[in-house]
């Protein structure tokens, strides 16, 4: 084999091996993308159940919940604080599940369960 063959045969390799690692780049591109989608979707999940459970599980921020969707300003400052700032998770909360929507990272099924659950506890009354 002549220099010139050895050399075609070496630039045919090259491309063949750049062409391997594009593909294995897109693959691994694709894997991570699809991972931090997943990842966002958990952490939404996570941040609406912990929402969720802090309101359920205190009997304090149940109460200022429910008193304060019926009456804000009837309620005292330490409860209206209380009121507003699991209001702002709340908010936080729907605000990254639309925007994870809107960047095509959330099914359309998942933002409604959002949204039904923000209503309801939006609607709470007192349950006398």
């Amino acid at each position: 084999m002549t220099i010139n063959e050895l050399g075609s045969v070496g630039e045919l390799i090259g491309a063949i091996a750049t062409v391997a690692t594009l593909m294995y780049l897109a693959l691994q591109i694709r894997a991570n993308t699809l991972s931090a989608k997943y990842s966002a979707i958990n952490d939404i999940i996570n941040r609406v159940i912990k929402w969720q459970s802090r309101i359920a599980d205190t009997p304090d921020l149940m109460s200022s919940w429910k008193e304060g969707t019926q009456n804000y300003h009837g309620l005292n400052t330490e409860e209206q604080v209380r009121f507003t700032s699991i209001a702002v998770e709340m908010l936080a909360v729907i605000e990254a599940t639309l925007e994870t929507a809107k960047n095509d990272g959330l099914k359309s099924e998942s933002v409604d369960a959002v949204r039904a659950m923000a209503y309801q506890l939006m609607r709470i009354r007192a349950l006398e």
